[in-house]
């Protein structure tokens, strides 16, 4: 006996409007039947991101793009202040992987993301994890702080010691460089012999501690940051198939729902005059639709409507205040 009643709603979101249907009242579960939907067979990811999977990465790095406050850094390298939003962060192991890709997540990189959130208040992030051409596992993370290189490195490399890394490293330097400074032809092509020999006498001073075994650097100079971040976040690699996990994001990001309304005739106005202002893409799936519309838009436009409840939300959820200006002229 099904007694129930189906209210079409919309989820505003930074960069879309989703179109769906929300049911209340008592529904037929025979749909979720083992009969009708038997168990799904073991999921594999075979090195690549599904649709759903992009979808949810997606979206959690618009949010986190839109959270993120234009920040300035300065550069030694250039001698220049740079703006920027997000930070990329990429995280190597220091020597050859000995552990599984599970134990490397549970001692090293989730101790880690531990520590970025009290050394630098990393509270948003969203990581990607792939295979390396030597056969370990390393980590991408987009942060929206500004995270300063050495305690970067460090933190990181302390971390990695927890399962020896770091002495594994030592050891393996120690016996490569037995007899003196030894140069990799092989590396020759994109390391110096000059940089080599740097390199060599910075590992002795430290006793070969401090593995260059990190890389961050601010997303600037891109016109669509969104859609950069993405893509890279996004490729699919052939060697990643045993790996445990793709990706992952922070709570706050992967619980993000969008401000959500009913599609009432005040609301469906608002759409309708959407469409005859940006004609926008769209397109629709069995259960979902979805318009591409960016939020900053729906205020130019007057669209208090829909802008407001966005707004609200992004305020409530993240404590994040929607500023048209800045949000057109990093986007």
């Amino acid at each position: 006996m099904e007694n129930y009643t189906v209210i079409p709603k919309i989820a505003v979101h930074p960069d879309r409007i989703v179109f769906y249907k929300s049911y209340v009242g008592n529904r037929s579960r025979l749909r979720r039947s083992t009969e009708f939907n038997p168990p799904p067979t073991e999921h594999k990811h075979e090195g690549n991101v599904s649709q759903k999977a992009s979808r949810k990465i997606t979206k959690a790095i618009t949010y986190l793009v839109e959270c993120s406050k234009v920040k300035s850094f300065a550069s030694d390298k250039y001698k220049k202040v740079f703006p920027f939003r997000i930070a990329f962060i990429t995280l190597t192991l220091p020597s050859k992987q000995i552990h599984t890709d599970k134990e490397i997540m549970k001692s090293i990189f989730h101790q880690f993301l531990v520590q970025a959130k009290v050394k630098w208040k990393v509270s948003r992030y969203v990581w990607r994890s792939e295979r390396q051409k030597n056969g370990n596992i390393h980590f991408h993370i987009l942060v929206d702080r500004f995270v300063p290189w050495s305690e970067l490195r460090d933190t990181w490399n302390n971390c990695t010691e927890k399962l020896g890394y770091i002495s594994a490293y030592r050891n393996e330097m120690r016996r490569f460089h037995n007899g003196g400074f030894k140069c990799r032809q092989e590396l020759l092509q994109n390391w110096s012999y000059k940089k080599q020999l740097i390199a060599y006498h910075s590992g002795v001073a430290n006793d070969w501690s401090s593995p260059n075994s990190t890389d961050v650097h601010a997303v600037k100079q891109i016109q669509n940051i969104k859609a950069y971040v993405c893509k890279y976040m996004l490729k699919s690699s052939q060697s990643d198939a045993n790996i445990a996990r793709l990706w992952g994001c922070s709570y706050e990001l992967s619980r993000a729902k969008g401000a959500v309304m009913a599609l009432d005739s005040y609301v469906s106005t608002a759409i309708e005059r959407i469409r005859f202002l940006f004609h926008p893409k769209e397109f629709s799936k069995e259960h979902f639709s979805v318009m591409f519309i960016d939020c900053v838009h729906l205020a130019r436009a007057g669209l208090e409507s829909l802008f407001e409840p966005f707004q609200a939300y992004m305020l409530e959820t993240f404590n994040h205040n929607v500023n048209v200006a800045v949000s057109v002229a990093c986007k």
